[in-house]
């Protein structure tokens, strides 16, 4: 290949045809709520902004600093975690996307560390209120910690397109 592109022999051509052909019956044919669609990628950007895609289809996304993983922000949710007995924020916990029961699994563990770690260990908290990550301030992203290192070390939401 030359300057990022590729020529593929006869196997080469088979083998990413059949990788083709099985994400395409994964994720399109297996689905009711997916329609497959295959265009040109390269778009100038007005075309991109004119079809709505831009403002439509923006995949907030944020870095971790300290282990470079990226997550997109619309799927991680955090939650201030607040003492009963002051009402006082000490921090937060931030969990991936997924069922209830997991999600509150995931923040009482986060929850668990915290205290330990500001000797307040079995301390009551509020119940959890989970919101989007792209709804986070300055001030809260600076505390939210990353789902990778568990320190606060993630970036401001941003487009990723």
């Amino acid at each position: 290949g030359m300057a990022g592109f590729y020529d593929y022999g006869p196997l080469g051509s088979e083998l990413k045809k059949n990788v083709k052909d099985a994400w395409w019956k994964t994720f399109v044919h297996a689905r009711e709520d997916v329609v497959g669609l295959d265009s040109s990628i390269i778009h100038n950007p007005t075309t991109w902004k004119s079809s709505g895609h831009i403002d439509g289809f923006s995949d907030p996304m944020v870095d971790c600093k300290q282990t470079k993983l990226r997550y997109r922000a619309d799927q991680l949710f955090y939650s201030p975690v607040v003492l009963k007995s002051t009402s006082e924020t000490v921090g937060y916990v931030c969990v991936q996307e997924n069922n209830d029961e997991i999600m509150i699994k995931d923040a009482k563990k986060q929850t668990k560390k915290l205290l330990k770690k500001l000797e307040q260990k079995g301390e009551p908290v509020e119940p959890f209120l989970f919101k989007d990550l792209t709804e986070a301030n300055e001030e809260e992203m600076s505390q939210v910690p990353s789902p990778g290192s568990g320190e606060p070390t993630l970036t401001m939401p941003k487009d990723f397109n």
